[in-house]
């Protein structure tokens, strides 16, 4: 799939200049030319692709992934493009800010928003011989992704209800977990850092990042047989699979169902270290959204159950189930909290409710490791480091990775790291595994940029 007319500010990330014969980088000394029509190449990962610090040296051209950039350089330049932007080759992974950069910028450039976000998508054969456009696909594509015709050629899918636009991305796979979440923020037109290692949450922080700048209730609308209780928030896109058809009741329309049961209904919701505080009509719960062709007044309704012991605390039951709402007229409206199940994952701060220390501090007791045979070999990354008697201590005061440590097996030579950061006043870490031959900054860059799979 390759795009055209393409032309936003791609700051960091380079450009492939076209009429060369062989396909390079462009330095950075070439970023005024940020606003030159250029095309992108939009294809499926696989193994042997060239990445950034391959494009331009002798072995690039001997990779399996070679042939396709080769085959959309030509391809452009045909066109009368001369510069050309492929993800594989054209972001500087090495660096989390410019990965994260280009990760919260690509509805600009390419998405599933790669059928949506371009206004000229062409289809290509795997020998570049043209079968068709976005236009012309377009009744194949509704069908196949469920994307109607109507977002697919005005490229504005503003209108859409959350659940349905998730909808979309529920049947997508992503080599990497996060990228599920990652690939779907210009859909949403949010941005948020990228933490590769943090696996479902994610997805998790996605639907906060959405919450903060929409009301749309729909987000609550999705089913999941993976448990039998659970918050508000969804697992993954998966959840949202049967969610095609749910659209927003407007607030006008809410309103007069429950006129009756409150004087006024407050839409926004606000996520908070008790779970997700929301004003809701209650008995057990609608939302105000409903299945595409229902009257307003046949509202979407989830189970809701009282937690043991807690005021206003609540967890969702059954989540495999979804309902009509048929007597709206019994229903009151409740200033209610909704919590996870898993707590870890909804460690957020209500700067309105909660006090926010300035800064926090990582405290690493070193003897436990030492007993067991390990050593210290280094640290590396931003984070700036205290010795005090037999523990390190690191002091964070914003959001992001900020180091790695990395441990060694005195006889074995076993080796583990610990990547350790902070994200909305909450410390992190986790244990990731390392070879022999690695360094702190080694594991530190490759855990920044995404590719650490192997976590504990």
């Amino acid at each position: 799939m390759y795009m055209v007319d393409a032309c936003p500010q791609l700051h960091s990330a380079s450009l492939i200049r076209v009429s060369s014969n062989a396909a390079k980088p462009l330095a950075s000394s070439c970023i005024t030319l940020i606003w030159k029509k250029y095309a992108i190449l939009s294809h499926r990962w696989r193994d042997g692709e060239v990445q950034f610090s391959d494009i331009g040296q002798p072995h690039a051209r001997s990779m399996p992934g070679y042939s396709k950039i080769e085959g959309c350089r030509v391809q452009a330049h045909e066109d009368g493009y001369r510069y050309v932007w492929i993800d594989t080759c054209c972001i500087n992974k090495s660096s989390s800010s410019e990965l994260s950069e280009a990760i919260n910028s690509m509805f600009m450039w390419v998405d599933l928003q790669e059928l949506i976000a371009p206004n000229n998508v062409i289809f290509f054969s795997r020998d570049w011989e043209e079968i068709g456009s976005k236009s012309s696909f377009a009744p194949s594509i509704e069908n196949i992704t469920g994307i109607v015709r109507g977002v697919l050629l005005t490229n504005y899918p503003g209108e859409i209800s959350v659940a349905t636009r998730m909808f979309w991305a529920s049947r997508r796979q992503t080599t990497r977990v996060e990228d599920r979440a990652y690939s779907l923020l210009g859909l949403f037109g949010v941005y948020m850092p990228t933490i590769y290692g943090e696996g479902e949450n994610a997805f998790v922080r996605l639907q906060i990042e959405i919450m903060k700048s929409s009301n749309d209730q729909s987000i609550f609308a999705w089913k999941s047989d993976r448990r039998n209780t659970s918050g508000l928030l969804a697992s993954s896109p998966d959840d949202f699979a049967e969610s095609r058809n749910i659209v927003k009741i407007p607030s006008d329309s809410f309103r007069s169902i429950f006129s009756s049961s409150t004087p006024s209904i407050r839409h926004q919701y606000s996520v908070t270290n008790r779970g997700l505080n929301i004003h809701l009509p209650v008995m057990p719960a609608a939302l105000r959204c409903c299945r595409q062709g229902a009257p307003h007044s046949r509202p979407i309704g989830l189970l809701l159950h009282p937690v043991k012991d807690q005021t206003e605390q609540f967890l969702r039951f059954w989540p495999n189930f979804l309902y009509d709402v048929e007597a709206p007229s019994e229903f009151t409206f409740q200033d209610l909290y909704v919590q996870e199940d898993d707590t870890s994952l909804f460690m957020i701060i209500d700067s309105k409710r909660d006090p926010i220390p300035k800064s926090y501090r990582f405290f690493i007791k070193t003897d436990g490791v030492v007993e067991n045979g390990f050593s210290l070999v280094g640290y590396a990354g931003d984070g700036q480091w205290q010795q005090e008697e037999d523990r390190l201590i690191l002091g964070l005061t914003r959001s992001g990775i900020f180091s790695t440590l990395l441990y060694r097996h005195q006889i074995t030579g076993e080796s583990f790291a610990v990547p350790l950061g902070m994200h909305n006043y909450h410390v992190w870490s986790c244990i990731v595994t390392a070879t022999d031959g690695e360094t702190p900054d080694s594991v530190h860059t490759s855990f920044t940029s995404g590719d650490r799979d192997k976590i504990r």
